[in-house]
This record gives C-alpha cells, structure tokens and sequence, in this order.
C-alpha cells in the first residue's frame, strides 16, 4: 500500500512539474510574440515614412528603436526567435543606411547647385567655369552613387517588409 501511494505520489508530482514548465514556456512565448510584434509594427511604421521629413520621421524611427531594444532584452523562447530578432535588427541597420544615404545625397546635390549658381553669378572665367562644371558633375555622379546605395538600402527594407515573417 505504501508503495502504491509512493508511485501515485511521485507520478503526480511528475505530472505537475511538467505541466508548471509548460505553462512557464507558454508564458516566455506569449511575451516575446507581443514585444515582436510591437517591434514588428514599430519598424513598418518607420519604414512608411522613410522618405518623409525629420518630424514625421524621427519619432517613429524612435519607437522602433524602443520596441526592438525591448524584444531584444526579452527571454527568446527558441532559435527561430532569435532569427527573427537578428532580421529585425537588421532592417534596423538598412532603414539608418538608406537615411543616411539620401541625407549625403541631398546635401551633395545642394552643394553641386551651389556651385552652379556661384558660377553662374561671378562669371567665372571659362577654365574657372569649366573647373567648377567638372566639379559639380563630379560631385553629381557621387550624388548619384549615394542615391544608389539609398535604392539598395530601400530595396532591403522593402524586403524587410516583405519577409512573411516580419
């Protein structure tokens, strides 16, 4: 009899412990699907306005920095967990690349139209001026060179967006 309770006993106290592991995971799983998400939402929100002003721009960019910071310090239930944290992480470093990309290009395109204009406005002599051309045209395909990299930065994001897991 006393063997039979010792059985039952320890079978029971078996069955609840693997049922407190359980719901322990079920809970580390349920939290990290609500701050990927939040992370998930924050960046889509950020990479709608990519092209947008510092104003609209900036605080969203900047709740995507809180979200994935958050997701980030979140217990990951598993490697896929993690792989997708990695990948958010990632379109975190294209949305940076591409502002920082159109940022150069849009300041590089300001100082070719300056040039121009100083040209144009102090008649510069025709090797002056010729001089001044080669270096706003110069300055333009760098322009276009950083473009170039923006495009690329936006076509990673987009496949960010595009990833049927983010």
């Amino acid at each position: 009899m006393k063997r039979q309770f010792a059985v039952i006993a320890t079978i029971t106290v078996a069955v609840i412990a693997g049922a407190l592991i359980y719901f322990h995971h079920q809970q580390k799983v349920e939290k990290w699907n609500s701050a990927y998400q939040r992370a998930r939402d924050a960046y889509k929100r950020a990479s709608e306005y990519k092209n947008s002003g510092t104003l609209l721009y900036e605080p969203r960019f900047k709740d995507f920095e809180v979200a994935l910071d958050d997701l980030n310090a979140t217990e990951k239930p598993d490697r896929v967990s993690e792989g997708l944290s990695i990948d958010l992480t990632t379109c975190k470093i294209e949305l940076v690349s591409f502002r920082d990309s159109n940022e150069s290009a849009n300041n590089m395109q300001v100082d070719t139209d300056k040039m121009k204009r100083l040209a144009d406005r102090y008649g510069l002599s025709s090797s002056e001026g010729a001089k001044e051309l080669a270096d706003a045209k110069s300055a333009a395909r760098g322009t276009d060179t950083i473009r170039g990299y923006a495009n690329e930065a936006a076509i990673e994001i987009q496949s960010c967006v595009d990833k049927g897991s983010i």
